[in-house]
């Protein structure tokens, strides 16, 4: 090798790790960051589902959401060790700090129904999914000032109860 085709190999090999390899750019970092939204959703994803059916087996949760099984398995395990979900004779459940969890995504979503409803000019059989992805992406403070923008409602345009800032349900329309 002459010693010009070794510094070109050399630069086309840093080039290509600092692709793979930049901070917060890189495609590494890329990955693992849509790998770490992809769990949030997983578990935002199971907590509502416990929250509407208050007890579900693993096979049920693995029947029900459109995750892999491994990534809803180690979900699972994830939210029995932050204390959000209990495992009782195989069944899940809710713990107190899960249904705040739960309620917070819950509001998010029926937040951001009542503002596509309002807001935009979104056929209604669009507002059920655009409101399923949003309400992962939104933070405490967005849904707060969502829901001054809409004067607090208290249901979505479903009629469903739009639970409060500090977790309270109105009993349904």
């Amino acid at each position: 090798y002459s010693p010009i085709s070794a510094l070109i190999f050399f630069f086309v090999g840093l080039t290509i790790l600092v692709l793979i390899f930049k901070p917060k750019g890189g495609l590494y970092f890329r990955f693992r960051k849509r790998q770490k939204a992809t769990e949030k959703i997983a578990i935002e994803d199971i907590l509502k589902l416990l929250y509407h059916q208050s007890k579900y087996t693993e096979k049920d949760i693995l029947n029900e959401l459109e995750f892999s099984h491994h990534l809803l398995q180690e979900s699972l395990q994830k939210m029995i060790k932050k204390q959000l979900i209990l495992l009782n004779d195989g069944i899940y459940e809710l713990t107190e700090q899960g249904l705040v969890y739960a309620l917070r995504i819950v509001r998010a979503h029926r937040l951001w129904e009542k503002y596509l409803s309002e807001k935009t000019g979104f056929d209604k059989q669009e507002w059920h999914g655009r409101a399923e992805l949003k309400e992962h992406e939104l933070t405490e403070e967005e849904v707060e000032n969502l829901a001054v923008l809409l004067g607090n409602p208290r249901f979505d345009p479903h009629g469903d109860p739009i639970p409060t800032k500090k977790g309270k349900v109105q009993k349904q329309k």
